[in-house]
């Protein structure tokens, strides 16, 4: 019997075809756009066979997730236990991870058998990478189900493993993933699954590669060259302060700061503080172009970016330091001997006492003096032994204090000490040595009979007493001493000239002084004293020799050092110039006088007349009309009236001469006219 379709049934067919197919496809549509899901499944749990599980997700079928310490690391997999350790109420708060009280850590569990742990036959360490799982009954083999007849069939499906650990990205999955070197499977990173069929284990790794990330520009630093930091005397030389940078971006902006204040470039200020740039090196100048760097504390903060205006903690440095204040460095400053003894004495002569003079600001302190190599002490109640006394900043020295005489011999004496403070040196110290002859043959008593001290008996001429170091002991007599004295002559010469200066006539007188020693022995001069006229202004004096000075109408000569000591026959010239106007012109009375250090003052004056004659302009006489005020008005008002009138004038002028011309042209022709009647 055939089938019959009636059109109603096929349409009812046709209707839910449609409904099928639009059906399965709007499924398959949302099936592909679903995200995948995030909760873990059961192929998503921690598999069998010992493996890492979580408390909250346990383990695929047939196993439980127990608190046993998982190997592997406790950070892997979905979520971190590790991010707990020391966190006890973190650990159990998470209901994910166990807690051990004992190393106070937080870790994964370990997967075990529902019916308790697997016997040692068990493959529960074996781990077959999919599509392989495990064969128990082939000694753990890892073979696909399409390998082994009577077991399973087919390809089980994947769960999902953890992702890559930081820094790392996935290239896949075991069974799909990229074939390039770098890309690699993570031992960490897997899932347990199960067959369908035999519920035989097998893993799923993650393949992860290094995450290449986009280089980032970074400001790439720089360190100091010289960097300064510490204490300095004052005085040192720190410029320039460099920092070196060396980015491949180059240097861009730079800031610094010094002790707070923004620091500017080089520019030609002297003494600014300012930086400069040189190439990729930053360049700081403190003070520049003064002779030192001002003391004081110094906090120096730099900062600068690349050549890409990129800067950060990288490119930024800080340093301080502190210049002392100048110091003025100690030294001793030095002595010198008030008598100091040397060469060769007679027996007897009393050198005592012998001083040293010092004027140390900082005082006389520690003093060393050593006679012959010995040391001398300070002097006590002990007569005879030779020793040292100090008197504010004097030292004194007495060689065999209380006896009559210092012992004879060679001395050699050697003086050092140190300021009040302690400080010593070359400076303060000096030496000497002499020497005392042995007792002559005494002339006379030998006894202290006048007050010049031992005397000679016989003088020479008689009655001339003289000291004991200067007798002569081979006859006892006294040397005869000719005394020698200097005598003065002083001369005062002056020469007169006329001279022009800026077309003005002056009188210039020309002085010489000469102050001459025309005796026998030296002689000194304290000073010379040119008292000049009354009418001399100071504005008319003219190169004043040999530092002389004015004032007060008197120029002063003050000789000094080995300038007053003259030897006999020896001058001395001084010259000076005055320069008078000729208002002032006259006679000029001046007196010179002389001042030796002994004896009486000499003088010699000068009179000198100072006159020029001055040659006046000669005077034009008045020989024209135009020598007077009247004859000059009258001439111009002459001028005045021929320029007004010359018009007319010209006008006269041509008309007389065309007259003239016209006349003479008749008169022709009238002799003409006559010559003509006459020929005929």
């Amino acid at each position: 019997m055939a089938l019959v379709i009636t059109k109603k049934v096929r349409t009812i067919l046709l209707i839910v075809l449609a409904i099928l197919v639009i059906g399965g496809g709007g499924f398959i549509i949302w099936r592909v756009t679903q995200e995948e899901s995030i909760a873990p499944t059961e192929s998503d749990a921690g598999g069998g066979n010992g493996s890492c599980c979580y408390k909250d997700i346990g383990c695929v079928s047939g196993w439980v997730c127990t608190s046993k310490y998982c190997g592997e690391s406790a950070g892997s997999g979905i979520y971190s236990c590790s991010q707990f350790n020391g966190n006890k109420d973190g650990c159990n708060a998470s209901g994910h991870c166990f807690w051990d009280s004992s190393n106070e850590v937080c870790y994964t569990g370990t997967c075990v058998p529902e019916d308790g742990p697997p016997s040692e036959g068990d493959c529960k360490d074996v781990k077959c990478e999919w599509p392989t799982v495990v064969m128990s009954h082939l000694d753990c083999a890892c073979k696909r189900c399409n390998e082994v007849s009577g077991v399973c069939s087919g390809d089980p499906e994947k769960c999902n493993p953890p992702s890559c650990p930081s820094g790392y990205v996935s290239c896949g999955v075991s069974g799909n993933h990229e074939s390039s070197a770098d890309c690699k499977r993570s031992g960490a990173k897997y899932c347990w699954g199960n067959h369908p069929d035999c519920n035989n284990p097998f893993v799923v790794y993650r393949y992860c590669k290094p995450e290449v990330q986009e280089p980032v520009n970074t400001c790439e630093g720089g360190n100091w060259a010289s960097k300064p930091s510490g204490s300095y005397e004052y005085g040192v030389n720190l410029n320039p302060i460099i920092i070196n940078t060396s980015d491949a971006d180059g240097l861009g902006e730079v800031t610094i700061t010094v002790n707070g204040t923004s620091v500017p470039t080089c520019g030609p200020t002297v003494g600014i503080t300012c930086y400069r740039k040189e190439g990729q090196d930053i360049k700081l100048l403190l003070d520049p172009g003064l002779q030192d760097i001002t003391p004081g504390s110094y906090s120096i903060n730099v900062s600068w970016k690349d050549g890409k205006g990129k800067g950060g903690s990288n490119c930024e440095l800080s340093t301080s330091f502190t210049i002392n204040e100048e110091t003025v460095e100690n030294i001793c400053e030095g002595g010198n001997w008030a008598n100091q003894p040397s060469g060769t004495y007679g027996y007897g002569v009393n050198l005592n006492p012998i001083i040293i003079n010092t004027s140390d600001a900082d005082g006389l302190g520690e003093v060393t003096i050593t006679v012959n190599g010995t040391s001398v002490p300070t002097c006590g109640p002990t007569e005879g032994v030779t020793c040292y006394t100090i008197d504010g900043q004097d030292i004194g020295i007495l060689l065999d204090p209380g006896l009559e005489n210092i012992t004879t011999g060679s001395y050699s004496i050697n003086v050092s000490w140190k300021d009040g403070k302690g400080k010593g040196g070359s400076n303060c110290e000096l030496s000497t040595s002499f020497t005392i002859n042995e007792e002559p043959v005494s002339c006379g008593d030998g006894k202290l009979d006048s007050t010049l001290g031992e005397e000679c008996e016989v003088g020479n001429p008689l009655g001339v007493l003289c000291t004991w170091d200067v007798c002569i002991k081979s006859d006892c007599s006294c040397p005869v001493v000719i005394q020698t004295n200097p005598d003065w002559t002083i001369k005062k010469t002056a020469i007169p000239q006329c001279i022009i200066v800026n077309d003005e006539t002056y009188a210039n007188g020309s002085y010489t002084v000469t102050v001459t020693n025309v005796g026998e022995g030296n002689g000194n001069i304290d000073k010379i004293v040119d008292q000049l006229d009354e009418t001399v202004l100071e504005e008319y004096l003219k190169e004043i020799s040999d530092n002389g000075v004015y004032s007060s109408g008197v120029i002063t000569w003050d000789l000094e050092g080995e300038e007053e000591i003259f030897s006999p026959q020896e001058s001395l010239q001084l010259t000076y110039n005055i320069e008078v106007p000729a208002e002032d012109f006259g006679t000029f009375e001046n007196l010179v006088t002389a001042y030796p250090t002994e004896g009486d003052n000499f003088s010699d004056d000068e009179s000198l007349e100072l006159i020029c004659d001055i040659k006046e302009e000669p005077e034009i006489p008045e020989t024209g009309i135009f020598d007077t005020v009247m004859g000059k008005i009258l001439f111009g008002v002459i001028l005045i009236l021929i320029g007004i009138s010359w018009p007319n004038i010209t006008e006269g002028m041509i008309k007389l001469n065309y007259s003239f011309k016209e006349q003479m042209s008749d008169r022709r022709m009238k002799n003409f006219e006559r010559k003509v009647v006459k020929d005929k």
